[in-house]
C-alpha cells in the first residue's frame, strides 16, 4: 500500500512530510481563493524534496484568472522536473498539456460518480416497490447497481478522450458499491487513488462557510475552513459535514473492502488533512497508516 497526504497549508505539509507516507500533496482542491502564491508553492515543493517524498501539485476548478495563475505554477513545476499534477477543470488540463514534464491525475471533480449520491439506497428501494418490477426485481436491482456504480471513465471513448490529454492517474471516493468499477479501471491503466473517509456528496462556487461566518470579501478571505468544519444532520438521518464550498460525508472503510480493494490491485490511498477526522499532524497521519497496513479500519 502506499498513502499520499494532502495538504493546503505549508504549515501542514511540514508535518505531513515528517511523517510515514510515501507522497505529499499540496495545493486546494476544490476552492480557487486558496490557491497558493508562486513563493508558497516553491516553499512546499522544497519541503517535500527535504524528506524525499514525491511531491504532487493539487488545483481545483477554475475561472480564467485562476487559469492565468495555474500557468504561472505550471511552468516552475514543469522546469523543477517530473511531477504530477491534479485537475477538476477541464481547461486547466488542456493547458497542462503544454507542458511535458507534468503528469495529469484526474481529480474527483472531474470523475462522474453516481453512487456518491447519498440517497441512492432510498432511490433505487422506491423504485423496486413499484408494481411494475415486482417480477424483475432481482435482475433489475443488479442492472441498477452496476449502472450506478460505474464512473464516467468507464465508458471507453471517455477513457480514451482523457488518455489522449495525457492523463494517467483517477481520484475517487472510497465508496464500496463503486469497487468492482474501480478494479476495472486499473485494468484500463489507469493508477486509481482512493480518498479515505470523506466523500464528496456536493460542492458550490459560493462558499457556505464563508457565508456563515460572515466573510465580506472572497478575495480577503481569513479561510476560517483551515481549522472550522460543520455537522449537518438530515432530517432523513443522513449525516453531512460542510467545510469550505463542499459537504462531504462519511465513508468509514471496513477490513472486507479494503481486502477487495487490494484484490484488485488498487493499493493507493489519500489522507486528507483537516479538522472533520481531525487529522491534523504527523501522529495522527502515521496511526492512520498503520491502522490500514494492520487492515485495522475505522469501523
Amino acid at each position: 500500500m502506499r498513502f499520499s497526504v494532502q495538504t493546503d497549508s505549508v504549515r501542514l505539509l511540514k508535518e505531513a512530510a515528517k511523517s510515514r507516507c510515501d507522497r505529499v500533496r499540496f495545493g486546494p482542491e476544490f476552492c480557487e481563493v486558496k490557491i497558493p502564491s508562486l513563493p508558497e508553492l516553491q516553499k512546499a515543493y522544497e519541503i517535500a524534496e527535504k524528506h524525499g517524498k514525491e511531491f504532487v501539485y493539487v488545483t481545483p476548478r477554475v475561472t480564467d484568472k485562476g487559469i492565468r495563475r495555474l500557468k504561472e505554477h505550471f511552468e516552475f513545476l514543469n522546469a523543477a522536473g517530473d511531477v504530477s499534477v491534479v485537475v477538476n477543470d477541464l481547461g486547466a488540463l488542456r493547458v497542462l498539456t503544454a507542458y511535458p514534464r507534468l503528469k495529469p491525475i484526474l481529480g474527483r471533480q472531474l470523475v462522474y460518480m453516481p453512487a456518491r449520491c447519498p440517497w441512492l439506497e432510498f432511490s433505487l428501494g422506491e423504485l423496486l416497490r413499484h408494481p411494475g418490477f415486482v417480477i424483475y426485481t432481482k435482475v433489475w436491482r443488479r442492472r441498477s447497481e452496476e449502472l450506478y456504480s460505474q464512473t464516467n471513465l468507464n465508458y471507453d471513448e471517455t477513457a480514451k478522450f482523457f488518455r489522449g490529454l495525457g492523463v494517467q492517474g483517477v481520484d475517487v471516493d472510497w465508496i464500496p458499491r463503486s469497487f468492482n468499477s474501480l478494479a476495472e479501471l486499473a485494468e484500463k491503466g489507469f493508477n486509481v487513488n482512493v480518498y479515505l473517509y470523506l466523500a464528496i456528496v456536493t460542492l458550490t462556487r459560493k462558499c457556505h462557510t464563508a457565508r456563515f461566518l460572515g466573510e465580506k470579501r472572497l478575495e480577503k478571505c481569513s479561510k476560517p475552513c483551515d481549522k472550522r468544519a460543520f455537522h449537518l444532520k438530515h432530517r432523513v438521518g443522513l449525516e453531512f459535514f460542510l467545510h469550505g464550498n463542499v459537504v462531504f460525508r462519511l465513508e468509514k472503510p471496513s477490513e472486507k473492502d479494503l481486502k477487495r480493494l487490494l484484490k484488485s490491485k488498487i493499493t493507493d490511498f489519500v489522507i486528507t488533512m483537516e479538522p472533520v477526522m481531525k487529522i491534523l499532524n504527523r501522529k495522527r497521519i502515521d496511526e492512520t497508516i498503520s491502522k490500514f497496513k494492520s487492515g485495522r479500519t475505522l469501523s
